[in-house]
């Protein structure tokens, strides 16, 4: 076992902590409002906090509003993970560096995942502040989590990608979401770079395409937990409208928008993520 799996494996025996059944991986927006959001549930009790900081082997996050703890929640003796914040490639990690934080949580025995991300809408009907349950992805970042030797143990060489997300869980979330007023759309998402924003010529050959979000994140950890077997739902938020679909075609995008915007819609979507876990448990 390697030096980060088994610091977390120590770190949560020693906080008397079971293995989650369930990893939730939050996104610009979302992450930074689980803090409040929890002090108005009385569901789920906090157990304890691990930072990315103190785990051998994975890189610190520098993304706004990515704080990058590991947050562990407990009832009736189930335990429910979230990671407050993702790396991303733009930061300069390899894809490898990216997944680590979900990867030794699968390696761990971890099986579940929900990945959620700010994105930004590529289609005029999909107007900023509403949901996109992931369907599919488009890897557009010319890299890959899996480039280089192969852990047969983990998975296979060539995993396939006809389900990279599961239709099992995308409905719970799409039901909760729904029950929770949030309006809901099915899409693909193609995942880029970043960090700079898409120029409106990218978003149009896009959405021509038929894609339905676009952001810098999510597809190499789909991928990385796909080819060790993990089950994998995903929502995009959708903070903006791409560059030139807006209203005022010629509105800059900025980084804070997106934060903020996620802010807006954040104790909605946490709540119907939580009332999914309960059926996924």
């Amino acid at each position: 076992m390697e030096n980060s799996a088994l610091k977390i494996k120590e770190w949560l025996s020693s906080h008397k902590i079971a293995l989650p059944f369930l990893h939730v991986v939050l996104g610009s927006g979302l992450a930074s409002s689980l803090d409040e959001y929890e002090k108005t549930q009385k569901d789920w009790t906090l157990k304890g906090v691990l930072s990315f900081s103190e785990i051998p082997g994975i890189n610190p996050s520098t993304a706004p509003g990515h704080s990058a703890v590991y947050k562990f929640y407990e009832k009736n003796g189930k335990t429910l993970s979230f990671q407050t914040g993702r790396l991303h490639g733009y930061e300069g990690n390899s894809p490898q560096s990216v997944v680590k934080p979900l990867t030794v949580l699968c390696d761990l025995g971890v099986q579940k995942f929900i990945l959620t991300n700010a994105a930004g809408s590529l289609q005029t009907h999909m107007k900023a502040g509403t949901a996109m349950i992931i369907d599919d992805q488009v890897n557009m970042t010319g890299l890959n989590p899996l480039t280089g030797p192969n852990d047969e143990k983990k998975g296979p060489r060539f995993p396939d990608m006809s389900q990279c997300y599961s239709p099992r869980i995308n409905e719970i979330l799409k039901k909760n979401l729904l029950q929770k007023k949030v309006e809901v759309h099915h899409g693909t998402y193609i995942g880029v770079n970043g960090p700079c924003f898409e120029t409106a010529a990218e978003v149009k050959l896009f959405s021509n395409w038929g894609m339905g979000a676009v952001g810098m994140s999510t597809v190499f950890e789909a991928i990385a937990l796909r080819h060790r077997g993990g089950e994998v739902g995903g929502i995009s938020f959708l903070a903006n409208m791409g560059t030139g679909l807006a209203e005022k075609a010629h509105e800059k995008l900025s980084g804070e928008e997106v934060l903020e915007e996620g802010k807006k819609k954040a104790p909605l979507i946490l709540s119907a993520i939580f009332n999914s876990a309960e059926e996924l448990i």
